[in-house]
C-alpha cells in the first residue's frame, strides 16, 4: 500500500512538472516572438502605473491577467509604457496567437 501512495505521488508530480514545463515553453517562445517581457523597465513601470486588476497589486506577478502590447514589437509597436494593457490570461493567449501569425516570418522581435 505505501509504494502505491508513492507511486501516485510521483506520477502525480510528474504530470505537475510537465504541464509547467509545457506552459514555461509557450510563454518562452510568445515572449520572443511578441508579447511583453516580464522583467522588461518599461513593464516594470507599466505595473507601477497600473495596478493588477485582479490584486491591486503595482509589481510582481498578476493572478490571471498579463501584460501585453497592443500593438507588437514585432509589427513596429513601441516598447512603451502606452502601448501595453492588462489582458485575462485566456485573451492574452489568443491575441498572442493572432499576434503571432501577423509578424514576419521570421517572428522577430524589434525589442532586446
Amino acid at each position: 500500500m505505501p509504494e502505491s501512495a508513492e507511486l501516485a505521488r510521483t506520477m502525480g508530480g510528474m504530470a505537475t512538472a510537465t504541464r509547467a514545463a509545457l506552459c514555461s515553453m509557450v510563454f518562452a517562445t510568445l515572449s520572443a516572438l511578441a508579447v511583453a517581457r516580464p522583467d522588461s523597465p518599461e513593464v516594470l513601470a507599466f505595473k507601477q502605473h497600473n495596478p493588477c486588476p485582479s490584486s491591486g497589486r503595482r509589481g510582481g506577478a498578476c493572478p490571471r491577467f498579463e501584460v501585453d502590447y497592443v500593438i507588437p514589437p514585432c509589427l513596429g509597436g513601441p516598447d512603451r509604457e502606452y502601448n501595453m494593457q492588462w489582458l485575462a490570461t485566456a485573451e492574452y493567449l489568443e491575441k498572442a496567437r493572432t499576434d503571432l501569425k501577423l509578424c514576419p516570418a521570421t517572428g522577430a522581435s524589434t525589442t532586446s
